[in-house]
């Protein structure tokens, strides 16, 4: 199956599965529920590191990242 990942941004959870190559998809639902590991990103966090102007160490103090489960 690979390894599901559950992103929380402004309230709204999407959940992917990512394969042993790197390829991403979303999960189904059952995926969803069993995640490996969860991030949660504020409206500035998701911004900054989707559009990729940042990295996780050099986020400002009012971007919010949390990481639950598995961090690898």
């Amino acid at each position: 199956m690979g390894t599901v990942l559950r992103v929380v941004a402004e309230d709204i959870a999407t959940a992917y599965v990512i394969s042993e190559d790197g390829r991403c998809e979303p999960a189904d639902s059952e995926g969803a529920r069993h995640a490996a590991v969860t991030l949660e990103l504020n409206r500035a966090a998701l911004t900054l590191l989707c559009a990729g102007r940042r990295t996780f160490a050099t986020l400002p103090d009012d971007a919010e990242v949390t990481i639950e489960g598995d961090r690898e």
